[in-house]
């Protein structure tokens, strides 16, 4: 078996954070609720024991029994996926391994509880007067916040194969005005860009791709470069700079 990335192990490091996190505070709950009691905290947040058999949202919760085991299985069958998943994730692909483990570690403490108390302890009450949003946990937050970051990774992956691919033959309509426009006046692109394969905020691949297509319409460039020491290492520059004038 290959041996696994610092990366890699990070990401598995963070799952077992969520995992662990949403144990002790289920326990810490526990002990300190019996069912069905809580306190108040805010005006918007109290801390209440509640007992969801089913799903999400308490989806299938009154089912009869089955779904315990139903949601089990799919809920471990889903950790190996990601498990496989993480362990085969480029390094580059830091936002997806983020998200990926909060999703890990969640799927993880809920599966625990199904498997141990036959249903899943719930403790964050948010509410707006007498309207109160479902009752959910530490696991439920690591799920869900993961898969908003999910969402948004695969949209920035998309983004970012348009432009590595150079798949622009028919560009969009403000990027043809721009180019119509520097050839009837006969003056230079100015491209501000971020010399940085960081990948947090954007990438160097956007500044290459985008001098690409203005060299293809042989019109000069001058390029206005933001550095990263931040995202990669701190004294690096030099080097995607170097990049940029190949």
């Amino acid at each position: 078996m290959p041996r696994l990335q610092p990366i890699t192990l990070l990401w598995f490091a963070i799952a077992a954070t969520v995992l662990l996190s949403d144990q002790y505070s289920k326990l810490w709950i526990m002990e300190r609720y019996a069912y069905g009691e809580g306190e108040f905290i805010t005006s918007f947040f109290n801390l209440v024991r509640a007992h969801n058999y089913g799903a999400a949202f308490s989806f299938l919760s009154d089912a009869g029994g089955w779904q315990r085991w139903a949601f089990s299985l799919l809920a471990a069958v889903i950790s190996v996926v990601i498990a496989l998943w993480i362990a085969r994730l480029p390094v580059q692909r830091k936002l997806e391994g983020l998200a990926l483990a909060l999703i890990l570690g969640g799927a993880l403490g809920n599966l625990y509880d199904r498997l141990t108390l036959g249903y899943v302890v719930d403790f964050l009450d948010f509410h707006w007067s007498a309207s109160h949003f479902p009752a959910f946990n530490i696991a439920d937050s690591g799920i869900s916040v993961g898969a908003v970051l999910l969402i948004l990774d695969g949209f920035i992956n998309k983004i970012d194969g348009y432009l590595k691919e150079n798949q622009i033959t028919n560009y969009d309509i403000p990027i043809e005005l721009f180019i119509n426009k520097i050839k009837k006046s006969g003056g230079s692109a100015h491209i501000l860009g971020l010399a940085s394969d960081g990948g947090v905020h954007s990438s160097i691949d956007h500044l290459l791709a985008t001098m690409t297509i203005m060299s293809k319409h042989d019109i000069p460039i001058l390029i206005h470069v933001l550095t990263d020491g931040r995202d990669v290492a701190p004294k690096s520059a030099e080097k995607y700079i170097n990049k940029l004038l190949i």
